[in-house]
């Protein structure tokens, strides 16, 4: 029964996803950085200071070489996470176009948030394939298992993705003679 009822949610719930997410318009939102000493964040919004942003939050500190990503999800999907943890399913978030189809990562925590709502948050390294693909398209396409998926796609300001990443690159470590 649990993986009928799992199949059963990833068609309604892919529907809900795209009008949740959508695609903004293109000659208002952008990609925008904001650096703050060490601390960069990454979003898509209308502009740097409106409080609304995508559904996509890009978080790390300078040469750390990790990435805090969150990710707002609307009510309808609330239900469908509660899922995971009912049904006890592996929190794997995969990533659409990966050539080699082995790339994920895992859920870390699912948080609240007075301006978004509920979010659920994971980690990437700088230099995985995500991050390139965002790079080079602005577009960030993930699933988690059945019950969630997603396709966002945002041209405007990849130079500030570029700048981003560049901030949050590991640092290679120099040895002293």
């Amino acid at each position: 029964m649990g993986s009928t009822l799992r199949s059963g949610l990833a068609v309604p719930l892919l529907l809900l996803t795209a009008a949740f997410t959508g695609q903004p318009d293109k000659g208002t939102y952008r990609w925008i950085l904001s650096v703050d000493g060490p601390k960069a964040h990454l979003f898509a919004a209308e502009a740097e200071a409106t409080d609304f942003a995508g559904p996509f939050s890009f978080r790390c500190l300078q040469g750390e070489g990790r990435i805090d990503v969150s990710v707002t999800i609307n009510t309808s999907e609330q239900r469908a996470f509660s899922r995971i943890v009912a049904d006890d399913l592996y929190p794997a978030v995969k990533f659409r176009g990966d050539p080699d189809e082995r790339f994920f990562t895992l859920i870390e925590r699912i948080t609240f948030g007075e301006l978004g709502g509920w979010e659920f948050h994971f980690t990437l390294l700088e230099d995985t394939f995500p991050m390139d693909a965002l790079e080079k398209t602005g577009a960030l396409f993930l699933s988690v298992g059945t019950v969630y998926a997603t396709d966002f796609e945002l041209k405007a300001g990849l130079d500030a993705v570029t700048a981003f990443r560049r901030h949050c690159r590991k640092d290679s470590v120099r040895l002293r003679r």
